[in-house]
């Protein structure tokens, strides 16, 4: 990270902005590490965007992704961050430790808070009849009047990817005397529309399949 911050902060220089707040014109002075620290968080998001929605499967691009992302976000706790201060100013170093914890927090604390509304949601009457009931025991949730023993597709079905899978797209199944799609993701990386898949796991809502062959 440290290389990649000095490369990127000698592609920039101190500017001034200028906002108009409606009685006057205001400057503001966005030095060059500032500038880069903005460039970094940006990067990030742009390779974590083209890893979700263009490149198949997760690899370098979403690891670097991540890494300038979380990189980025710790830095701007750093007061005009450079290597020079974070080698010698103390308040530099203090900075970025208060940055690393901050954002390690940041992320533990949302995946927490993830966890318990996806618990609560159900209990609560205004979201309840918009998420799929879940019958006891092992399988899929299933929608209120539906049969839970046909719950569909189970483990082992063979169906046909539709969509590319990057992972996640659509395959179709058999379903009773004719064939439907669903959503589901792939245990391998990129898989090719067309290409025969074998359930290998139902979980909630989450339907695992592997490509076991091209179909016909």
């Amino acid at each position: 990270m440290t290389h990649v911050f000095v490369g990127t902060t000698a592609l920039f220089r101190d500017r001034d902005l200028f906002v108009h707040d409606g009685s006057k014109l205001r400057r503001f002075r966005v030095s060059a590490p500032v500038q880069a620290v903005l460039f970094i968080i940006l990067l990030g998001l742009v390779l974590l965007a083209l890893e979700i929605f263009v490149i198949p499967g997760f690899g370098v691009a979403g690891i670097s992704g991540i890494v300038l992302l979380f990189g980025g976000l710790v830095l701007t706790f750093v007061r005009q961050p450079s290597l020079s201060s974070l080698l010698h100013d103390p308040e530099a170093r203090q900075g970025l430790r208060t940055g690393i914890f901050t954002v390690v927090g940041g992320v533990a604390a949302t995946a927490v808070l993830a966890s318990f509304v996806r618990r609560l949601l159900p209990k609560v009457p205004v979201f309840n009849r918009l998420i799929l009931a879940t019958p006891a025991g092992p399988g899929r949730p299933v929608a209120p009047g539906i049969d839970p023993n046909d719950v569909w597709p189970f483990a082992g079905t063979v169906g046909v990817a539709v969509t590319g899978l990057k992972p996640g797209g659509s395959a179709e199944f058999p379903y009773a005397d004719a064939r439907k799609a669903t959503a589901v993701v792939s245990d391998g990386g990129y898989v090719e529309a067309g290409t025969k898949v074998a359930v290998i796991q139902v979980r909630g809502n989450r339907v695992v399949v592997r490509p076991i062959g091209r179909s016909a």
